[in-house]
């Protein structure tokens, strides 16, 4: 697997992380309703409920982390692009004066 495709699915897998945990505590912490805002004055202090908060609460970090995957993956897209182009790797270097 490319090291663009690796980048590509660890972006995805940080958001989806970030989003799934924020979509977990708004349906099981602390429901919508009056019945809710009862039921939360219990579920609030859970340790599941406290360990997804704590995600959610570092979420910049999640979001920070994907987006240096994307740009990660970007160049390493174009970089494998170039060398499939160009028919050698990047980081081949020639001595000066000298062309293949």
């Amino acid at each position: 697997m490319s090291s663009a495709l690796k980048s590509f699915a660890l972006a995805l897998c940080l958001g989806g992380v970030a989003w799934t945990s924020t979509r977990v505590y708004a349906t099981y912490c602390v429901p919508a309703g009056f019945t809710g805002f009862l039921q939360s004055l219990v579920t609030m202090d859970s340790s599941p409920c406290q360990a997804v908060f704590a995600l959610i609460s570092h979420s910049h970090t999640l979001y920070a982390s994907m987006i240096a995957a994307l740009l990660f993956g970007f160049f390493s897209l174009i970089t494998e692009g170039i060398s499939f182009v160009t028919g050698r790797p990047l980081n081949e270097c020639s001595p000066p004066g000298k062309t293949r």
